[in-house]
């Protein structure tokens, strides 16, 4: 669709394809991960910012606060667990993505979009050593379990108590 964009607008849109370039196809494929997860953290961020009590907004503006003032030292303080929850759902999401880099490039060019699931899969059903991947999703789990641990105590001193 954007190479037929590209072409409408007088442009070489047939030379637009960053699938097919190693540099361009894991961020291509991170865009599509990160569209599909949009949604999901905006309703988790809109949950939070209706947990901001009004109050506090209010007091804010009496106190001459800017609106940019208010987000900064109102709002992101007061939903920093929100911004906790979203950053570590979204980094597992990230280091447990597999599905996109399959479909859309099984793993190439070359091997610029193999994933560590991506590995774990290929080692399983391609390799057909079953031991061996066993063995990469349990590291795999306590790799990503050491990240949500250690990213869970460092954004905790961040987080604000009422």
């Amino acid at each position: 669709m954007i190479a037929n964009l590209i072409s409408m607008l007088g442009g070489d849109g047939a030379a637009f394809n960053p699938l097919g370039n190693y540099r361009t196809a894991l961020f291509a494929i991170a865009f599509v991960e990160i569209w599909k997860g949009f949604g999901t953290t905006m309703i988790i961020y809109l949950a939070g910012l209706q947990t901001v009590d009004e109050s506090l907004l209010e007091a804010a503006s009496i106190d001459g606060c800017t609106e940019w003032q208010k987000i900064r030292f109102v709002k992101l303080p007061l939903i920093s667990a929100t911004i906790t929850i979203n950053v570590i759902l979204s980094v597992i999401a990230g280091l447990k993505a597999f599905d996109y880099s399959f479909i859309m490039t099984n793993g190439g060019p070359g091997k610029s979009t193999k994933t560590l699931m991506f590995q774990v899969y290929e080692t399983a059903f391609t390799d057909q050593k079953m031991g061996r991947a066993s063995a990469f999703s349990v590291l795999a789990f306590a790799f990503i379990i050491i990240v949500t641990v250690l990213m869970l105590i460092y954004m905790n001193k961040k987080e604000v108590e009422l």
